[in-house]
Formats: structure tokens, C-alpha cells, sequence
């Protein structure tokens, strides 16, 4: 065969065809793995989303586990306060009846003024209650 005789329409028809061919195996190969790369993609966002939500529900716990403590020493202090103010109140009546005795027994035997002196915690109080 001579050159003149080869048949170039030939050899271009199949070089075509075959990059053709090529072309069609590169492009499925590649959209294969951009399907698997679109799903691993989707399964790392919901990973990262479930991940986000178990730190939130974490989070919501410690909060509520930190508020119920809070709670707690609330309700603690304020049972510390009701027991100093008895305090305070048995204190005072125990300072305060004897007074009020004492001036009673001062009007039924008739003594005139002056009253008998207010002792020193009733008049610390009375100051405190002015101010």
C-alpha cells in the first residue's frame, strides 16, 4: 500500500471514535465518583449536624443542671435568712418580756414616772427599727 492509496478518512473516523469512547468511560468514571463524593458529602453534614445538635442538648443540660443547683443554694440562703431573723425575733422577746413585766408590775403598784429604764438590746433595737 502506498501512501496515496491509505485510507486517512478511516484512521480519523476511528481516531475519533475512539477518543469518543475515551471520553464517554472518563466521563462516567468521573461522575461515579462524584456521586459517591456528593454522599459522603451529605452523610459528613448530617454527621456534623447531629454532632451540633448532641452539643446543644449537652449544653441545655449543664445549663439545667447549673440553674436546679442555683435553685438549691437560693432555697438554702433563704432558710439561712428566715433562721437569723427568728433569731433576731427570739432574741428580742426574750429581752422584751421581762421589760414588759417589769412595766407592768411598775403600773399595777401604781408607781408613777419615770418607767423603770429600757434595757440596752430593746433600745439598740428600737434605734434599729427607726432607721
Amino acid at each position: 500500500m502506498t501512501p496515496e492509496e491509505f485510507d486517512w478518512g478511516a484512521i480519523v473516523t476511528v481516531s475519533v471514535a475512539l477518543i469518543g469512547f475515551a471520553g464517554v468511560v472518563v466521563t462516567k468514571r468521573v461522575q461515579k465518583g462524584t456521586r459517591e463524593n456528593t454522599l459522603i458529602d451529605q452523610l459528613q453534614e448530617q454527621i456534623e449536624s447531629m454532632k451540633a445538635e448532641h452539643a446543644a442538648d449537652k449544653e441545655a443540660r449543664r445549663l439545667e443542671r447549673i440553674e436546679q443547683a442555683k435553685d438549691q443554694e437560693t432555697r438554702r440562703l433563704e432558710r439561712i435568712e428566715d433562721h437569723r431573723r427568728m433569731s433576731k425575733i427570739e432574741q428580742r422577746d426574750r429581752v422584751y418580756i421581762p421589760h414588759i413585766l417589769k412595766l407592768n408590775r411598775h403600773i399595777d403598784q401604781n408607781l408613777g414616772p419615770p418607767a423603770p429604764p429600757v434595757p440596752n438590746p430593746v433600745q439598740e433595737y428600737l434605734d434599729e427599727e427607726q432607721t
